[in-house]
């Protein structure tokens, strides 16, 4: 089976209706339990209806085969990273210190507050970790340090006058989501900015033909699969504070826009329009969702409130695959205008003028947009005259363009402003823009793609209040 190089939020896979309406409006009613990270789910759907926007393919078919080929060559070479505060790891001792200070390790590496393989250096069987010198970086180093007892984690933070900013335990059940929080306050206390490494990523895996929603931690660990519907669950997106997603559902045999409360474990329905209905994207404050709709005749975006409501209509013209900027007010979507697609680029829209903005690019084609948190930079896929495709990083206040993962699409950013999660060759990978580094988070058992990253930590499994945070003295 061909499989469209597109994200399938983009894939006008849609079913012929014969209520088609000038007006369309969203529900809140129509509450299916059971999609939890617990994996309680539906049974199979009914049977899918085929057709209904045979004439999009023509136009954006191009597009779809050009992602299907080739890498970018390289281009410029990532920015050197940020002077952080130099830190090193302390001792930690108790039960698994080891595998504590492995994961802490990782995770302030991948922060950018260690030097991998350089910031701390291996562990001995009393759990030390020998740290670059003082002099080494040009001033002394912080030192975090701590004891384990089960699950639990006592983290101390020293300054390089060897005073101790604080002294914190990190109670609950997964040992290494305590860590995981350790060391984001790590990261805060140092840099001014909440760390990654508690937070959550949806994504889209495929298996036998059919897509369903899972989840992992940021790195990749403790996946859990959110549906079980034996059908195609598609385009999610995460609210920045983790509780709500959003997607495209084929349950009922056509593409209907639901919500999850992840939290709550309750499902709605929201949107059961005629025509497209995909590529839905929450609002920072998690009151509105914008997606793309086909009701009216033309692929087009629409804001609907999520506590239900008649949607309206944000652009002219063929418009999909929207990103909110961090305020709320403007939209970054790929742009076909009053011409279609015959060369996709993105476009930033005002909510509140309605003006329309197009980014020049050098490339052929740019799809996927992903604003930043910081709201300073774009992410989105390109294509080049060639045909090779790859993820690039544009300057808004610039308006230059950068390429950090070639071959790579479907970026989404971390609420770090600084990481990226995206697709290559069906895997999730991720990237640091600073450093360039990567790595590979997710792989095997079929293939993945649309990564949603949650900016703030929610735990689906054991939920927010089986995790303690305690000041000692």
């Amino acid at each position: 089976m061909a499989v469209p190089c597109l994200s399938a939020r983009h894939q006008p896979s849609e079913a012929p209706r014969d209520d088609l309406e000038e007006e369309c409006w969203c529900r809140g009613a129509d509450r299916r339990p059971g999609v939890t990270g617990r994996a309680t789910g539906g049974g199979p759907a009914p049977g899918f209806a085929i057709g209904g926007v045979v004439r999009w393919l023509g136009v954006i078919g191009w597009v779809l085969a050009c992602f299907l080929t080739g890498v970018l060559s390289p281009g410029p070479q990532a920015a050197s990273a940020a002077d952080e505060p130099a830190l090193v790891l302390g001792e930690f001792s108790g039960g698994a210190h080891r595998a504590v200070v492995a994961v802490l390790r990782e995770d302030l590496e991948w922060a950018g507050l260690l030097a991998p393989g350089g910031g701390a250096a291996a562990v001995d069987d009393n759990g030390q970790a020998d740290g670059l010198e003082g002099d080494a970086v040009g001033l002394a180093p912080w030192r975090i340090e701590g004891t384990v007892s089960g699950p639990n984690v006592e983290g101390r933070l020293v300054q390089p006058d060897g005073r101790m900013v604080w002294r914190r335990r990190f109670e609950g059940p997964d040992l290494r989501r305590n860590v995981h929080r350790l060391a984001d306050d790590v990261a805060e206390t140092l840099t001014g900015r909440r760390g990654i490494a508690s937070t959550r990523i949806v994504f889209v895996r495929e298996h036998n033909q059919r897509r369903e929603l899972f989840t992992c931690d940021y790195d990749g660990h403790n996946e859990m699969q959110l549906t079980q519907d034996q059908s195609l669950n598609v385009g999610p997106s995460i609210s920045a504070d983790g509780r709500i997603l959003v997607y495209t559902g084929y349950l009922g045999g056509f593409p209907d826009l639901y919500v999850i409360d992840l939290e709550a474990e309750d499902r709605v329905r929201l949107v059961d329009a005629p025509g497209l209905t995909s590529g839905a994207a929450v609002s920072p404050d998690g009151r509105l969702v914008a997606l793309a709709m086909s009701f009216t005749g033309n692929i087009e975006i629409h804001v609907a409130s999520l506590a239900g409501g008649a949607t309206s209509r944000v652009t002219a013209g063929t418009a999909f695959s929207p990103s909110w900027s961090p305020d709320g007010r403007r939209l970054a979507v790929v742009y076909g205008g009053e011409g279609g697609l015959a060369r996709p680029s993105i476009a930033l829209c005002s909510l509140e003028s309605g003006a329309v903005e197009l980014l020049g690019s050098r490339y052929a084609a740019c799809v996927d947009p992903a604003w930043s948190p910081d709201g300073r930079k774009l992410a989105y896929s390109v294509i080049d005259e060639g045909g090779r495709r790859g993820v690039v990083v544009r300057d808004l206040a610039r308006g230059t363009e950068r390429m950090v993962a070639e071959g790579g699409v479907e970026p989404a950013w971390s609420g770090s402003s600084r990481h990226l999660v995206f697709v290559r060759d069906g895997e999730l990978h991720q990237i640091d823009v600073v450093s360039g580094r990567q790595r590979v988070i997710v792989r095997g058992r079929g293939r993945v793609s649309e990564p949603a990253w949650s900016w703030q930590a929610l735990d689906l499994e054991h939920g927010e209040m089986a995790e303690q945070e305690v000041d000692l003295p």
